[in-house]
């Protein structure tokens, strides 16, 4: 992997981080909508990926 994607993704766990303290319900699919309302458009996959890498899942 390269620099740039790991800063990349650093930032995004950040604030993947700060909408699943708010929204502990959110799976990977609503937390792509809440990141595409942040301003942060990426595919689901990636979503899915980082949060699995964070061992973060969806609480109902």
């Amino acid at each position: 992997m390269n620099n740039i994607r790991l800063a990349s993704d650093k930032r995004l766990k950040k604030v993947i981080q700060s909408i699943h303290l708010k929204h502990k319900e959110y799976g990977y699919p609503r937390m792509k909508i809440a990141l595409e309302e942040e301003g942060y458009f990426i595919n689901h996959k990636k979503v899915y990926r980082l949060m699995s890498e964070l061992n973060i899942q969806s609480i109902i």
